[in-house]
């Protein structure tokens, strides 16, 4: 058992064969019943999966191989299946989306049809960054800045919100004369480190009703993208049609405090390191001393609380893999206790017991993606507050007021 468990360490790729004999061990003593009535479903895919990948094939054929998993236990899976690109041939029929993130080419089956969507979908040519800067007024950006996306859309068929207000969408309600979305796509027009922008929002007819935008969409220096049913599947389609080595900065639209400086110190801190994801955090000692009155969900671990930022970089090829187990984990965003849950027991219990610090927790949650994700620590107390409630609402027109004193 030992020695497995050092070969799965020291082999990722057959981390998964590795897996199923540590589990077949386990069960030594009647090893999976009468015909293996001891193994479930799920079990029983990756002793299938295992069983053909122990002979290393040229041609690997799969049909729902993943069906009878979780999703943690699914992204793993297509994780070990990714790592034979180049060696083995892989045909998958799913219709799960963490496949979605591994393949080179996807085909939608339709009407009788495989209709391609790949090679992985690209995004349209475009303008070279100096000349985009000099159409809209701005600085040349440097080749290697981040493209940022603003996620717009509605959570969900109604917005309490958002309707106590006369607003459509929570991402045009106004803050002191000025809708959230504006001023979050100003913010990033002004940050060193983004070049193209873009919003995704279920209606990218509805940015029309604000004359800025509409101005910036007519002149090319603002995309809109439909969203997807949730917040990480959009990003998570954003990443799929992105072009070679473009790297996607992500925040959301009700996020009216966000400052260049904020993303411009995310973008910097992000690519001094390693990671293949960048997730803003803030320190709840600095938030509490700064506004005691705000409510955040906190993540409480050994070395302090943390709140998230609503600020992401996604920096490589392997950010997908991240987003796409993200398509299951989001739905706890809200419940601490749920969201360390989806990353397996040990991870669960070790939270429970305040055993994980900051860098600790996110070295698991890069085991069970299969990425590396990494937190920045922003020094700005501002960045963890968005408006999800009227008591936000009311908070952040305080501190803008505060800050534009003799704006309308």
């Amino acid at each position: 058992m030992r020695v497995l468990r050092y070969f799965a360490r020291a082999y990722p790729w057959q981390s998964l064969v590795v897996r199923v004999c540590l589990l077949l061990a386990a069960l030594a003593e009647g090893v999976g019943g009468e015909r293996g009535a001891v193994f479930s479903g799920g079990r029983r895919q990756r002793i299938a999966i295992a069983r053909a990948l122990v002979h290393q094939p040229k041609l690997l054929i799969l049909d729902e191989a993943t069906a009878a998993l979780d999703p943690q236990s699914e992204a793993s899976v297509w994780a070990a299946i990714g790592q034979l690109r180049g060696k083995t041939t892989v045909v998958a029929i799913s219709h799960q989306p963490a496949l979605a993130g591994e393949a080179d080419r996807i085909y939608r089956i339709e009407d009788g049809a495989a209709q391609p969507v790949g090679p992985r979908v690209r995004a349209p040519p475009r303008r070279s960054p100096s000349a985009r800067a000099a159409h809209a007024g701005r600085r040349p950006r440097p080749v290697s800045a981040y493209t940022g996306l603003v996620l717009a859309g509605r959570r969900g068929p109604t917005d309490p919100l958002a309707e106590a207000r006369g607003a459509s969408h929570r991402a045009l309600l106004e803050m002191r004369g000025v809708p959230m979305l504006l001023r979050v796509v100003r913010t990033l027009r002004s940050a060193k480190s983004v070049g193209r922008i873009a919003v995704s929002i279920e209606d990218p007819e509805v940015l029309s009703d604000v004359p800025e935008l509409r101005e910036l969409i007519a002149e090319g220096s603002l995309v809109a993208h439909a969203s997807r049913s949730s917040p990480s599947r959009s990003v998570l389609h954003a990443l799929q049609a992105r072009g070679p080595g473009e790297k996607l900065l992500v925040t959301t639209a009700d996020h009216p405090l966000l400052t260049p400086e904020m993303v411009d110190h995310l973008a910097a801190e992000a690519e001094r390191g390693d990671a293949d994801v960048a997730v803003g955090v803030v320190a709840g000692s600095l938030l509490r001393a700064r506004f005691p009155e705000t409510k955040r969900t906190y993540l409480r671990l050994r070395d302090g609380d943390y709140s998230g930022a609503n600020l992401f970089a996604f920096r490589t090829e392997r950010a997908e893999r991240a987003a796409a187990f993200w398509t299951h984990a989001e739905q706890f965003r809200k419940r601490p206790w749920r969201l360390v849950g989806a990353f397996g027991p040990l991870t669960l219990l070790l939270y429970a017991l305040r055993r994980l610090d900051l860098g600790g927790a996110l070295e698991r949650v890069s085991g069970v993606m299969q990425a590396r994700v990494r937190p920045v620590l922003l020094p700005f107390a501002e960045a963890a507050i968005d408006v999800d409630r009227p008591a936000d609402f009311e908070l952040v027109s305080r501190i803008l007021a505060e800050r534009e004193p003799s704006a309308q």
